[in-house]
């Protein structure tokens, strides 16, 4: 390419609110991928452009015709609310595309990202490139992950950090330029059982991270979430929550005249509305009837 290239999209620009402002924007501090909510537009084209991280587009709408010039190759494409993966290495001198606008979902995994939750595995991943692939738990993880930081992650540090490892994981064993060796999974030993437990219950109204606990057993956030399942039958995120919700309502049971707000602070909830969505979903009930029953 004779020109320097540009990110791949950077052209495209971001959906926002009626103010202007872009919906989607990850908060400070994020650890996880970068993320952004793009717009399709109806007919542009772009010089050259390169990806430097493994990246994937997820589409929700948007059809038409796309044309991507490499060299003397040109690869002609049908646009569809599909995905798009691309390794680190791809680049391309030119593209061009017309038909319906649309919104796609744009997804980066930084180096540090992968190296955060692979360590030695980090350096050998990588995805391969596949245009229009059809696969509704991908779409699902990135959606579900990009609602969830759009949102403000109301679920926790733990929720967000397991759909990425669930993401990484998914494109790992499906889209991964090398294939990783298959091994099956075992469970932690009893030792290493018992240390998460205490790291859990010491630090249930903390912000608690997926390398705190993985760390504490010398794991890489990636196994250590896939040997934790494998122990407790749960992911570390609900086990989390769950013992959130036990630990709540014991305290509204011996403590009637403690504020429920108070309660669910100093359990890890954000708020009692928090405290008491999580109920409802784990037990059925509210704070107050917990209380009275």
């Amino acid at each position: 390419m004779t020109q320097a290239a540009g990110k791949l999209a950077s052209h495209s620009s971001r959906v926002c609110d009626a103010n202007g402002q872009p919906l989607l924007v990850c908060p400070p501090g994020w650890r996880g991928p970068e993320l952004e909510r793009l717009v399709i537009p109806s007919a542009a084209e772009c010089g050259p452009q390169s990806t430097k991280v493994p990246t994937l587009f997820v589409s929700r709408s948007g059809a038409g015709r796309r044309w991507y010039r490499s060299g003397h190759r040109v690869l002609e494409l049908v646009t569809g609310p599909l995905i798009d993966v691309y390794s680190a290495h791809y680049e391309r001198d030119h593209a061009r595309w017309e038909g319906t606008p649309g919104e796609t979902v744009c997804v980066r995994l930084p180096q540090a990202l992968t190296q955060r939750l692979l360590q030695d595995e980090a350096e050998r991943f990588d995805l391969q490139t596949l245009y229009g692939a059809s696969d509704p738990r991908l779409a699902q993880l990135v959606h579900a992950l990009a609602d969830e930081v759009q949102s403000g992650l109301p679920n926790g540090d733990l929720y967000a950090e397991g759909l990425c490892l669930a993401l990484v994981g998914w494109l790992s064993r499906h889209y991964a330029a090398a294939k990783p060796v298959a091994c099956k999974t075992v469970g932690l030993p009893l030792g290493k059982q018992q240390r998460v437990r205490d790291l859990i219950e010491a630090r249930l109204g903390e912000r608690l991270h997926i390398e705190d606990l993985a760390d504490s057993v010398g794991l890489s956030a990636f196994h250590f979430a896939r040997q934790f399942k494998a122990t407790f039958g749960e992911s570390p995120h609900r086990h989390l929550l769950r013992r959130r919700v036990e630990t709540a309502v014991a305290a509204l049971r011996s403590d009637r005249d403690r504020p429920i707000a108070d309660i669910a602070l100093a359990c890890g909830f954000a708020s009692q509305a928090h405290l008491t969505d999580a109920m409802r979903r784990g037990t059925g009930l509210t704070p107050a009837k917990a209380r009275t029953s």
